[in-house]
């Protein structure tokens, strides 16, 4: 069965070669979500593949939107190369965008690099909720080790379904911030984690990132994974 680790199939590369695993993000604006969906379905397997991605998915805010009906489009990739090297404007990925009836607005086109994968693994169809916060810090590498602690104190009280993962945006009004996704497999789910962050084993850990870090922006979504690599 498809698999993708943490939405990016990270088992699968050397973290320490020279590539750079990337995720792109499109913001959409609609009120056709489910139009929307349908086309997106449909069209994942014929667009990854011909991007040579890693994994696609759509993501839907519940809270925090900029523009309320943001959809976020991800597509995962191996390295920034791999990434740029797609064009949407030819072959196989622009007949299939041309098939897509629903009226739309493209938002903003992103970049992101990835900086710690989660330890938990997706299957196309799959739905996660997440709580994504974007931070400024000046430490990146501290917070990251941080990140990884407090996703092992999740796993070490009755939270093994819970994943942390960050990103750095390269692009757009977010550039040189970092984005932290919580993800859970339910609404409820997440809640209980967040719940938790007063719990003492969490709040020991949070409270020695105080002054180290400031809250940008806060999203919560749904995601769904549409396609992953053979």
């Amino acid at each position: 069965m498809k698999k993708i680790l943490s939405l990016c199939v990270l088992t699968c590369l050397p973290l320490l070669s020279i590539a750079a695993p990337t995720m792109s993000v499109i913001t959409v604006n609609t009120e056709n979500y489910n139009g929307y969906m349908d086309w997106a379905r449909k069209s994942a397997e014929v667009i990854g593949n011909a991007n040579g991605a890693l994994g696609l998915g759509v993501c839907r805010t519940t809270a925090g939107a900029e523009v309320e009906g943001d959809l976020y489009y991800y597509a995962m990739s191996e390295s920034m190369e791999k990434m740029l090297q797609g064009d949407v404007n030819v072959g196989k990925v622009a007949k299939e965008i041309a098939k897509m009836k629903v009226e739309r607005t493209v938002q903003t086109r992103d970049m992101y690099r990835i900086l710690k994968t989660g330890s938990g693994s997706a299957e196309v169809g799959q739905i996660n909720s997440n709580m994504n916060i974007l931070i400024r810090t000046n430490d990146i590498a501290s917070y990251i080790e941080g990140l990884g602690q407090l996703e092992a104190a999740y796993h070490d009280n009755d939270f093994k379904d819970i994943t942390l993962q960050a990103f750095l945006s390269e692009s757009g009004d977010y550039t040189g911030l970092v984005m932290t996704s919580l993800s859970a497999p339910t609404r409820a789910r997440l809640g209980a984690a967040l719940d938790a962050r007063s719990e003492p084993w969490a709040a020991s850990i949070l409270s020695s990132w105080s002054g180290k870090r400031e809250y940008v922006r806060g999203i919560f979504m749904d995601c769904e994974t549409l396609f992953v690599a053979d």
